[in-house]
């Protein structure tokens, strides 16, 4: 079994018999035997992967990288975390990733969370509806279907589908009474999207995101 770090001691439990014995390893403390992990997902990514490797290859050719330095830089910017290693991978099969130089990767994840924003055009006005989609999530404080998010945003779900697809790597999808509902899959990545809640320019869906969710629950609890 694996789990996020505890926050305390306090909160370690493990519900078991009495008599099963119980090892912690913490993966944090293996940081020589997860960078050599990461070079394997690489290697793997690059030469087997069913999903990445073709795609990925063709993106090396096209922005002049050879494996083994392309697996060095990224190895490089990523260090020992994987969530960021798989978001990376999927990034570079879109678009907006052509012609990107891999020395411009930061080497924390929230902060590539800022750098995909940017290369995702959430910051151009033409993709505010996008934005929108993304914060009625995170206001909404519960797994939702996409059906209700066009109800709030007042728009089509297949508009609503499309920006889900973009950002799919970032959602944690689950059944919920027959429904389809998504949620932030990273913790991280909510954080992030938290903190542009204190961004003037993004001040203002925040806010009207939230009115959209008041007039939605008023007219469905009613």
């Amino acid at each position: 079994m694996t789990r996020r770090p505890y926050s305390n001691d306090t909160e370690k439990r493990l519900f078991t018999e009495i008599d099963t014995p119980q090892f912690e390893l913490d993966l944090r403390k293996e940081t020589k035997h997860n960078q050599e992990d990461i070079r394997k997902c690489l290697d793997y990514f690059l030469k087997d992967d069913l999903v990445y490797k073709d795609k990925l290859q063709v993106w090396l050719a096209e922005n002049d990288y050879q494996g083994d330095n392309f697996i060095n830089i990224v190895q490089s910017k990523v260090i020992d975390n994987f969530m960021y290693l798989v978001c990376l991978m999927d990034a570079l099969m879109k678009d907006e990733y052509k012609n990107f130089d891999l020395n411009k990767l930061p080497p924390k994840l929230e902060d590539y969370y800022i750098l995909h924003w940017q290369r995702m055009g959430m910051t151009d006005v033409d993709n505010r509806f996008k934005v929108l989609v993304i914060y009625t999530i995170k206001e909404i404080q519960t797994p939702i279907p996409k059906e209700a998010i066009a109800e709030i945003l007042g728009t089509d779900m297949d508009a609503v589908g499309t920006v889900l697809n973009s950002w799919y790597q970032y959602f944690k999808i689950e059944k919920i009474e027959e429904e389809v509902c998504y949620d932030f899959y990273h913790l991280s990545f909510r954080s992030y999207i938290e903190s542009r809640q204190e961004l003037e320019q993004d001040k203002p869906m925040f806010k009207e995101v939230n009115e959209r969710i008041f007039q939605y629950l008023n007219m469905n609890n009613g």
